[in-house]
């Protein structure tokens, strides 16, 4: 997240790096965050996105718990629970 108002603006693959993420790793990450804020979906769908998108490893997990322990709420958008 970035600027005022915030804003999605990708992963930071610097710093997933310097901790030591691999590169498919960091991959997975964007590619979930890219399903949740740049395809004008709800976060169910984009969930479900991620699901079917995104072969199951920790990274998918930790994001789909933390959203889901969150009631779907993320920063940056508008929740819908369903289209």
């Amino acid at each position: 997240m970035a600027h005022n108002p915030a804003g999605y603006y990708g992963v930071n693959s610097f710093i997933m790096k310097k901790k030591g993420f691999t590169d498919n790793q960091i991959e997975d990450a964007a590619k979930a965050y890219r399903h949740i804020y740049q395809t004008q979906t709800s976060v169910f769908n984009a969930l479900k996105r991620i699901e079917a998108d995104i072969d199951d490893n920790e990274i998918r997990r930790n994001i789909l718990n933390f959203i889901r322990d969150n009631n779907l709420r993320i920063v940056g958008i508008k929740v819908k629970t369903q289209d």
